[in-house]
C-alpha cells in the first residue's frame, strides 16, 4: 500500500517538496483529458526539474488524503471551483487557488480552450519559473529543495477571447499558452482564390471571377460577389469548415491580397467601393450560413483596398471586420502627434458603427522592408498596451499580431520584452510594461536584474519618444530613433551588466552574453549609418506624473478613461488628482487641461 504523504504547513506555507522530498500528490480525474493530463506532466516535470524530485500523479479516489494538486475537472475541482468545463466558445477562464491542504489547478478545456494547461503555467510562475524564449536557458527553472505555497487565489478571464502571435520561432519548441496565447480559433487569411480556384472554375465559369476594366481576370483580381453559384459555393465550404471543426467559430471571407475589385453591374449594386461590397457580400454569406449555424461566424479583413469604413451598410449578427492597423509603430494610437493616428481611429469607429464585430491585426515588422531593423532592437513597450487598452475599450475581441517578416531568431534575446508584453497584454491589457520587465528581469538575470530591467525600459523610452513619425512598412531610419547619446548610455548600461553577472549562475551570464551578441549586431550596423548632426530628442510637450513615473503626451486634455488607457489604471481603480498638495477623486466626466509649465500629478 501507497505511503500516505502528511501535509507540511509552515507559517501558512503548505509545501510541495521540502528538503528534497515530496509532500504532495498531482490527482488527475480518473479519465483525464489530453489537456488534463499535460497540466499534471508540465507540473510534474517543472518541479523535478526545480529540485530533483518527482511528485506521483495520481488518479482521483476519494480516499486520497494529505497536500493534493487538484487537476482540471477532479471531483474536488467540480465541487469547490464549479468551473464549467463544456462552455465555448464563451467563458475561457484560468483557476490556481490554494484551500487548505488542496491546490486547485484547473479552467475552461472546451473547445479550442486550455485552461487547465494556462493554470498549471500561472502555478509554476508562482513557484519561481519564468518562459521567455524558446532557447533552454531563456525558460526560468529555480534549483531548490524546498517548494511551498502561501496563501494563492488567481482567476483569470482574458481580455481578448482570440489571441495569437506570429513570431520567427514559431513552429518551435515553445508553448504559447506559457504566455496565455490561444482562445478561439482563428481563421482570417486571404482567400478567395482558395474557396473559387481559377485553376478549377476559370475555364468553364469565368464568370465567378471578377470583372476589371470589362474582362474577366483569372489572377491578381478578386471573385464576383454578386455571381448567386459563387455565393452558393462559399456557403456549402464555410458549413464544411464548421462542420469538419465545431471549435472553429469564424471563417475568412479575406480578399486576396491585391486589387481587382469586381466592376460587374450587380457588384456595384452592392456597395460604390470595396468595402461596402466586402461588407455585403459577408452579409449574405452570414444569414445563408447562420440558418444551419446560429453561432457561427464571418470574418474579412479591413485593410488597403477595403480599410475605408462604409457609411451606409450594417453589419448581420456574426459578421466581423479584421481592422489592420498600418500606422506608425513608434507611438501609440493615443498620440495626436503622430500623423495619422487620429484619422485611423475614426475610421475604426466607422467600422463599429456598421454593427460588426471587431477583431485587430497588428503588425510589428521593422525588418520587413528595411533589413537592417531585422538587428535593431525594437520594443514599443507601453505604447503596445495603451492600443490594447484603446482596442478592449472599444469592444474588440479579437487580436493578432503579424511579427515575423524580417525578424530573426538569433534576435529573441533582445526583441523577447516585444513579444512578451503584447502576449500579456492581450490576457490583461492593464498590466504596465515596466512591472512585466521588472518581474521577468529578476528572474532571467539575478543579480544584474536592475541594469538589465533599465536596458530594456530604455529601449522602449527611445523608441516611444522618436520625434520621428511614420507609416508600417517604412520605420523611421535608425539614426532617427538611437542617437549617439542614447547608444553611449545603454552601452554602460550592458557594462554594468556584464559586471553584475559576473558572479551569478551559468545560465544569468549566457544570457547576458546572448544580448551581448545582439547588441554587437546592432553596434556593426550603427556604426556605418549618416548620423545627424546637433541631433536632440524632442520630447511631447505636456507631461502627467504618476506613482510610476512620468508619462509624455501631445495630448491638450485627459479625462478618467483617457488616463486608464494611457497609464493602465484599472476600471474598478480610483483615481486622484493632486493639486497644491491636496488630493481629490477624479470625477468620470472631468476634463482636465495639461499646462506646459507644470505637470498634472496623479495617485492610485
Amino acid at each position: 500500500m501507497e505511503k500516505e504523504m502528511p501535509s507540511i504547513v509552515e507559517k501558512d506555507k503548505l509545501f510541495l517538496v521540502k528538503d528534497g522530498k515530496a509532500c504532495a500528490k498531482i490527482v488527475v480525474p480518473e479519465n483525464p483529458t489530453e489537456k488534463e493530463n499535460k497540466a499534471a506532466q508540465l507540473i510534474q516535470e517543472y518541479i523535478y526539474q526545480m529540485t530533483k524530485t518527482g511528485l506521483p500523479i495520481v488518479k482521483y479516489s476519494p480516499e486520497l488524503k494529505g497536500t493534493l494538486i487538484s487537476i482540471g475537472s477532479t471531483d474536488l475541482t467540480q465541487d469547490t471551483l464549479k468551473i464549467r468545463q463544456a462552455n465555448y466558445p464563451e467563458k475561457e477562464k484560468a483557476v490556481v487557488k490554494r484551500n487548505g491542504a488542496i491546490v486547485y489547478v484547473a479552467g475552461n478545456d472546451a473547445g479550442a480552450y486550455s485552461g487547465t494547461v494556462r493554470a498549471a503555467y500561472l502555478l509554476l510562475e508562482q513557484l519561481g519559473c519564468g518562459f521567455y524564449a524558446p532557447a533552454k536557458h531563456w525558460i526560468v527553472i529555480p534549483k531548490v529543495k524546498n517548494v511551498s505555497i502561501g496563501n494563492l487565489d488567481i482567476s483569470l478571464i482574458p481580455a481578448f477571447s482570440h489571441r495569437h502571435i506570429w513570431w520567427p520561432w514559431e513552429r518551435k519548441n515553445f508553448d504559447g499558452e506559457a504566455w496565455g496565447l490561444g482562445g478561439v480559433l482563428g481563421h482570417y487569411s486571404h482567400i478567395y482564390y482558395s474557396l473559387i480556384p481559377p485553376k478549377t472554375y476559370f475555364k468553364d465559369h469565368p464568370e465567378y471571377f471578377a470583372l476589371v476594366n470589362g474582362k474577366r481576370q483569372e489572377k491578381n483580381a478578386q471573385i464576383c460577389f454578386s455571381n448567386p453559384e459563387v455565393q452558393r459555393i462559399i456557403i456549402e465550404k464555410a458549413k464544411q469548415h464548421f462542420d469538419k471543426d465545431p471549435s472553429q467559430v469564424m471563417f475568412s471571407l479575406s480578399a486576396n491580397d491585391c486589387g481587382g475589385f469586381c466592376e460587374c453591374d450587380e457588384c456595384k449594386k452592392l456597395g460604390k467601393n470595396p468595402s461596402e461590397q466586402s461588407l455585403s457580400f459577408a452579409n449574405i454569406i452570414a444569414k445563408e450560413l447562420h440558418k444551419t449555424h446560429p453561432d457561427k461566424n464571418v470574418i474579412f479583413y479591413a485593410y488597403w483596398f477595403t480599410a475605408k469604413a462604409p457609411e451606409n451598410i450594417k453589419a448581420e449578427p456574426g459578421v466581423f471586420a479584421m481592422v489592420i492597423n498600418n500606422t506608425c509603430k513608434a507611438h501609440s494610437l493615443r498620440d495626436n502627434n503622430c500623423p495619422g493616428k487620429a484619422n485611423w481611429i475614426k475610421n475604426f469607429l466607422k467600422w463599429k458603427d456598421t454593427g460588426a464585430g471587431l477583431a485587430i491585426y497588428e503588425w510589428y515588422i521593422p525588418g520587413c522592408n528595411v533589413k537592417e531593423w531585422g538587428d535593431t532592437p525594437f520594443l514599443p513597450g507601453e505604447s503596445a498596451l495603451i492600443d490594447l487598452r484603446l482596442w478592449k475599450s472599444y469592444g474588440v475581441e479579437w487580436v493578432t499580431y503579424e511579427s515575423w517578416h524580417g525578424e530573426k531568431e538569433e534576435n529573441y534575446p533582445i526583441r523577447w520584452p516585444m513579444y512578451y508584453t503584447i502576449a500579456k497584454g492581450m490576457e490583461n491589457p492593464y498590466v504596465t510594461y515596466k512591472s512585466l520587465v521588472q518581474e521577468a528581469c529578476k528572474k532571467l538575470f539575478g543579480p544584474a536584474s536592475q541594469p538589465m530591467t533599465e536596458f530594456y525600459l530604455e529601449l522602449s523610452d527611445i523608441l516611444n519618444r522618436c520625434p520621428v513619425h511614420s507609416v508600417n512598412w517604412t520605420p523611421p531610419k535608425i539614426q532617427d530613433v538611437y542617437t549617439k547619446k542614447d547608444m553611449e548610455k545603454l552601452r554602460k548600461i550592458l557594462s554594468e551588466a556584464m559586471k553584475d553577472a559576473s558572479s551569478a549562475e551559468d545560465e544569468v551570464v549566457w544570457r547576458v552574453n546572448d544580448v551581448l551578441r545582439c547588441w554587437v549586431r546592432f553596434e556593426q550596423i550603427y556604426k556605418d549609418l549618416p548620423l545627424k548632426k546637433n541631433f536632440e530628442v524632442q520630447y511631447p510637450k505636456f507631461q502627467i506624473k504618476h506613482p510610476d513615473g512620468i508619462f509624455y503626451t501631445g495630448l491638450e486634455e485627459v479625462d478618467d478613461a483617457l488616463l486608464r488607457d494611457l497609464l493602465g489604471i484599472p476600471p474598478d481603480t480610483k483615481i486622484y488628482v493632486i493639486e497644491k498638495g491636496k488630493k481629490r477623486l477624479l470625477e468620470k466626466t472631468e476634463k482636465i487641461k495639461l499646462q506646459q509649465k507644470e505637470a498634472l500629478q496623479i495617485s492610485y
